[in-house]
């Protein structure tokens, strides 16, 4: 599946990424990269977005337009 349109967003979504599991997640704040794991930690709410897609994903990270 490609990347999650905005439309398609929470609300609250602030963020969205992609962790290493190659799963596509809205985050509620601005999360960080975990380098030794290679996931998004943040505070907030965190919901899956969509799933199976080939990123690196510490090029994945962007704010809601």
């Amino acid at each position: 599946m490609s990347k999650p349109s905005w439309d398609s967003a929470p609300k609250w979504a602030t963020y969205l990424a992609m962790d290493s599991d190659k799963n596509w997640y809205w985050y509620e704040f601005k999360p960080w990269l975990n380098t030794v794991v290679d996931i998004w930690n943040q505070s907030g709410r965190k919901e899956l977005a969509c799933d199976n897609i080939s990123y690196s994903a510490a090029d994945t990270l962007e704010k809601r337009p």
